[in-house]
């Protein structure tokens, strides 16, 4: 995801900036998917998708975080739920 040195020192330094704004406002669906696209950008997929869930959860039309979920699946190699996720964000934009 991320390719620059300064798209990875953003991405770094995303992490603990949305995590704070997550202390503040634990139901702030876009922070979850703002960190969760700072732990793609690391290469930690897990934590990614697991914020990724947590943001559609609290914000079921938050179709960024169904494309970022869905990508995160593709990167894994995991085309099944890849396809299943991306197109779960079509429905969300309805």
């Amino acid at each position: 995801m991320a390719t620059s040195t300064t798209e990875r020192r953003i991405t770094t330094e995303l992490s603990p900036i949305t995590t704070r704004q997550l202390t503040l406002d634990p139901k702030f669906a876009a922070a979850y998917s703002g960190r969760a696209n700072a732990y793609h950008g690391k290469k930690d997929y897990d934590r990614a998708i697991a914020d990724y869930d947590k943001a559609i959860t609290l914000d079921p039309k938050l179709v960024a975080a169904y494309g970022g979920r869905g990508l995160l699946y593709r990167a894994k190699g995991d085309y099944g739920p890849s396809h299943r996720r991306l197109r779960q964000g079509d429905y969300a934009r309805s």
